[in-house]
């Protein structure tokens, strides 16, 4: 970030004015890397574990998805029901792969 602000405005990010700094991070946001950083930081956080993000689904917990359901019983299904999670990935030799 600092290079790219030195680099299209002179000076350290830290240093811009809350204008540039805003246009800077703007210019950034739109950029193909950035989208790419976003998509993969996403897909390893919220991911299932299995493939090695989303460690001990702290980010399963974040959103408050309880996990894959293979079946759900009736009072689960409620509005009101608080579900527990279920700690198993959807991949793995309980599903057969």
């Amino acid at each position: 970030m600092d290079a790219s602000a030195r680099n299209t405005h002179g000076a350290a990010l830290a240093d811009l004015p809350a204008e540039k700094r805003d246009q800077v991070l703007t210019e950034m946001v739109n950029t193909p890397f950035f989208n790419r950083a976003r998509r993969l930081t996403l897909e390893g956080m919220f991911g299932d574990p299995y493939y090695g993000g989303n460690r001990n689904f702290a980010g399963w917990d974040l959103i408050r998805y309880p996990g894959p359901r293979p079946a759900v019983a009736a009072e689960d299904q409620a509005m009101n029901a608080t579900v527990k999670p279920y700690r198993v990935s959807a991949w793995g030799a309980k599903y057969g792969h």
